[in-house]
């Protein structure tokens, strides 16, 4: 996932139109365009489309739960540093410490100011524990903000009740087992669905053969994944789990791929780091391309580099539509804000790639859905407090046409679990569709007209850089 992601999750594309903090044309992965209360205790929300909503609190009048005092509210997060998705972190910590700092310099949010407790987790699952133990009981925070989340965490957020968000991805975080986490973005293999969608409807690939790479906790949802494959004509489906993590050597599955005559790779989660090295060496790669949401991440493919685009990798995210078009032709509020936050406040992580990537959208929305659950607990119960953010998220409406938090997902883990989780981001947009997908296109030229290459040729980045993957969902 990252959104896992997983990270996975939902994802924004390059489409910038002018200098390093250039804007998306399809706006920022965000469920509220949120400013900041007044000293008043004027506190205002809405969604992404620029439509806000006016609420009168007083806020000396608000109990105050955990991590919440009269002056500063307690949020904690989990976040790899060190690890072997450290390549990250910059820009998710820089994009959460943009939107706290936002909301900070305009007054906090009813009147108090936001402090945040980071602690590296490393990626290592029995780290994110020992850190969610360390926040939740000693440094008594209102919630947590958490890259990814699987396994024991997510035992022990269920048990101890945690207010939980983070950018996305697997099934057990949309499972109604886990009802105190809350995904910002995408569940991640629909998101692959619809990826594959529109390889096959949008760039006309009709493979006949697609290894599919996983990692465990897509296991409920393989026969998903499977027939979403089969629905669109695939008639032979190879489906491996990841070996070891994205470090580790890839070569054995390019060899297998290679001799199998794979058409296409979906490819699940980032561990397709090391994969793309192992193809250049084997002077192989599928011919009608590989990638998915995973490959959607501007600085990981930057790290790669000009292998990403030599080798066919398609990606995705939600800001332009299945043929590349802008969803929206000029930035929304919640667009705007994020830019204008980044580039106020972290201005070392406004280049082209980093400002599109995903990750740091999806990290700015988390601090999104802190105001804006900190002033919905306050409307709520009368107090800021865990039971209050938990109270407002599990039954917050999303905007026209879309579900309450609990609902949004209809689908199920085959142990039964209802999955929940607050769905698509940007509800200033139209509903997505099952043709939503990537896209093989360049950047937005200069006139800010977004074209497709024709063939998939390579575009430049405006910085130098060659990649293949400006992008849709």
């Amino acid at each position: 996932m990252l959104l896992s992601f997983g990270l996975i999750a939902a994802a924004c594309g390059d489409d910038s139109s002018s200098g390093s903090a250039a804007t998306t044309a399809g706006g920022a992965a965000t469920t509220a365009a949120s400013a900041a209360t007044t000293a008043a205790g004027a506190a205002t929300t809405g969604a992404a489309g620029g439509s806000t909503t006016t609420v009168s609190i007083d806020p000396t009048t608000l109990t105050n739960g955990q991590g919440v005092t009269a002056d500063t509210i307690k949020i904690g997060v989990s976040m790899d540093q060190s690890g072997p998705f450290a390549i990250l972190a910059g820009p998710l910590k820089a994009a959460f410490d943009a939107k706290v700092a936002h909301l900070n310099d305009s007054g906090g949010v009813l009147g108090r100011k936001i402090e945040l407790i980071y602690y590296d987790d490393k990626s290592d699952p029995a780290q994110v524990l020992q850190n969610f133990k360390k926040l939740w009981e000693q440094d008594k925070v209102l919630g947590i903000y958490v890259a990814d989340i699987v396994g024991p965490p997510l035992d022990y957020v269920a048990k101890n009740n945690v207010p939980t968000t983070l950018l996305g991805g697997p099934p057990a975080v949309f499972s109604s087992k886990y009802p105190t986490v809350f995904p910002t973005g995408s569940i991640t293999p629909a998101w692959n669905a619809q990826a594959d969608y529109a390889v096959v409807n949008v760039l006309g690939m009709k493979p006949k053969t697609v290894a599919v790479t996983y990692l465990p906790y897509e296991e409920p949802v393989l026969s998903f994944i499977k027939d979403a494959w089969a629905k669109l004509g695939v008639t032979n489906v190879i489906m491996d789990p990841w070996p070891g993590g994205p470090a580790d050597p890839c070569d054995a599955l390019v060899l297998k791929y290679k001799n199998a005559n794979v058409d296409y790779w979906d490819m699940h989660a980032t561990n397709f780091l090391s994969c793309i090295p192992a193809e250049v060496k084997a002077g192989w790669s599928p011919p009608m391309g590989q990638g998915g949401p995973s490959t959607s991440s501007l600085d990981l493919s930057t790290f790669i580099g000009k292998p990403m685009a030599d080798l066919g990798v398609i990606a995705g995210a939600p800001t332009t539509q299945a043929d590349g078009s802008p969803v929206h032709t000029s930035p929304t509020p919640a667009t705007q804000e994020y830019v204008d936050a980044m580039t106020k406040y972290q201005a070392d992580f406004t280049k082209t790639h980093d400002i599109n990537d995903w990750a740091p959208q999806l990290s700015y929305m988390a601090g999104t859905w802190f105001n804006d659950g900190i002033i919905g607990s306050a409307q709520l119960t009368g107090g800021i407090s865990p039971e209050g953010l938990i109270q407002w998220a599990q039954t917050e409406e999303l905007g026209p046409g879309s579900r309450r938090a609990g609902e949004e997902h209809g689908a199920r883990l085959q142990d039964g679990e209802r999955l929940h989780g607050l769905g698509q981001v940007d509800l200033g947009r139209r509903q997505p569709a099952a043709e939503d997908g990537p896209v093989r296109a360049g950047p937005r030229p200069a006139d800010g007209q977004q074209r497709l290459p024709r063939s998939g040729r390579v575009l430049p980045h405006r910085d130098g850089r060659q990649v293949l993957l400006i992008v849709d969902r």
